[in-house]
């Protein structure tokens, strides 16, 4: 699925289009070919979600009262159909286009889902998608489904080398990746950007991501898989840290930001990629770093890592808002831009350089 490119004139994406963008990226972050078996198989799809609503199973109004009755401990729940239009299979037993469809349940006793919390799409329910998904035939409903990536659709081609390439090399994939540290730097710039960013996620998980990364490869790399390498250098980073809180200082969400500003104000990873921006030679490096920070927690969510998140983000749209004024260019990549920075609040600097750019 592309990356929706908005004409300069356009007005703002809307939540859905940018959560969409959103549950893009973090699913290429977490894209990861498990072991399959019997009855088990690795394909590239299409979704097509047909209806979807919440009910409650066995639930009806009485017509003589008018009173809704509920059964006993029943729990509401979401149906959910479509079709899948099998494209490609990758492992096991050939898979053939099928419809789905099954109750997802509902947990009443928290507002909302993990994933509906972050506002990603699900691809079975809310959008059309390029997957890659591991099907087990020997489950039912959604457990069917197992993991599902989904993946652009000028990736896909290349899964079927990628999906090999895992197989013949899984040792080298591991977080624990220090004893592979060589290979997996080059396959960061494989040019089959699926091995690349499966590569980037095992330094990232072993915590090998740094400045040279950043300054090399991921300033190198270009749309999509530039984005991605911003998601998980930004993720690699520390959830939890002090927060330099002044002595009788009252705690106020201002003093919080203030304070989580302070605390990553000399990580080394930040300013690395702040120095990427400055240097971006165009709009298109500019659009490819601002969308690599969408994939991380709203700060709205009240965590300290969130206010962390939250800071380390805005550190670097700022410099991609000054950078941008300095090229002063009008394409489609700049109104994509604009859009990230209304999401996160940054608003257009007033001057051209980044001290003065706007926290």
């Amino acid at each position: 699925m592309p990356l929706l490119k908005p004409a300069c004139s356009a007005p703002a994406r809307s939540s859905f289009e940018l959560n969409t963008e959103r549950r893009l990226l973090r699913d290429l972050t977490a894209l990861n070919f498990q072991p399959d078996s019997e009855n088990q198989s690795w394909v590239v799809a299409r979704t097509s979600p047909g209806k979807s609503y919440s009910h409650v199973p066995g639930q009806f109004i009485d017509g003589r009262t008018g009173k809704i009755f509920t059964p006993p401990n029943a729990r509401m729940v979401m149906w959910i159909e479509g079709s899948l239009h099998v494209l490609q299979t990758l492992s096991g037993p050939p898979q053939q286009d099928r419809k789905y469809q099954w109750d997802k349940p509902i947990d009443i006793s928290i507002s909302r889902s993990r994933e509906e919390e972050d506002n990603f799409p699900y691809p079975y329910r809310d959008f059309n998608a390029t997957v890659i998904v591991h099907i087990n035939d020997t489950l039912q409903g959604e457990e069917k489904y197992g993991p599902t990536f989904v993946v652009p659709d000028e990736w896909v081609g290349y899964a079927p080398s990628a999906f090999t390439f895992w197989k013949n090399n899984a040792a080298v994939l591991v977080p624990s990746a220090a004893t592979h540290l060589k290979q997996l730097e080059a396959l960061v710039e494989n040019p089959n950007p699926l091995i690349a960013v499966v590569a980037a996620r095992s330094l990232a998980q072993a915590g090998l991501l740094d400045s040279a990364f950043v300054r090399g490869p991921l300033a190198r790399a270009q749309g999509l898989r530039q984005s991605v390498l911003v998601c998980l250098v930004l993720a690699q980073l520390p959830a939890q840290k002090p927060l330099p809180l002044k002595e009788g200082q009252p705690v106020t969400l201002q003093s919080l930001y203030e304070a989580a500003d302070e605390a990553v104000a000399d990580e080394a990873l930040p300013n690395d990629l702040a120095f990427v921006a400055d240097q971006a030679p165009d709009s298109s490096t500019l659009k490819s770093l601002a969308m690599g920070t969408l994939t991380l927690p709203a700060w709205s969510q009240g965590s300290l890592a969130s206010l962390f998140n939250r800071a380390r983000c805005l550190k670097l749209l700022n410099h991609i808002a000054v950078r941008q004024k300095v090229l002063a260019t009008r394409t489609e990549d700049d109104a994509a831009i604009q859009t990230v920075l209304e999401w996160f609040g940054v608003r257009p600097p007033v001057s051209a350089s980044p001290a003065d750019a706007p926290r």
